[in-house]
């Protein structure tokens, strides 16, 4: 019997679809998460000056920028593990114009990459500074961190 030794490994159509639709829909959850966390926190107010009026939205507070499960998990000092999502991410919108996957999948590595190191840049230094548990995470510019509420509200509460 010949084997050859030089295989190489390819998956089936259906792998690569499932796995597609996996990322597609992962990806949208988390655009959809962090929009609505957005709007959940913001107050909106009219103000107007002759017939002129705006619309001013004042920046949520750190409580409101928490999930819920945080504040369950960090109450009577517990220590709990968190995602501190940016709201600064990447804008993947030039990859469409790029020749061959090759090009758009190197151009969005890159550009998440990028967005994250700068993005994350302080956060983490703070964290290291503290001994603080931490783990960054470049395609959705998260931080997993481990600590209490009082954490938890210093990093909500960060622009």
């Amino acid at each position: 019997m010949i084997s050859n030794s030089h295989r190489t490994f390819t998956a089936s159509p259906w792998r690569r679809i499932f796995c597609s639709l996996f990322l597609a829909a992962t990806v949208v959850a988390l655009i959809a998460a962090i929009a609505s966390s957005r709007a959940v926190g913001q107050r909106v107010e009219v103000r107007s000056s002759g017939h002129q009026a705006a619309l001013v939205s004042s920046p949520p507070s750190a409580a409101s920028k928490m999930a819920p499960w945080v504040m369950q998990h960090t109450a009577n000092g517990q220590q709990a593990q968190f995602f501190v999502v940016l709201a600064d991410q990447a804008d993947l919108s030039s990859a469409a114009n790029l020749p061959t996957k090759t090009e758009k999948g190197r151009f969005v590595y890159q550009t998440l990459l990028k967005k994250a190191q700068t993005a994350q840049q302080p956060i983490l230094q703070w964290l290291g500074e503290r001994n603080i548990e931490h783990q960054s995470f470049y395609i959705v510019n998260a931080i997993l961190v481990k600590g209490d509420r009082q954490l938890a509200e210093t990093l909500a509460a960060r622009p």
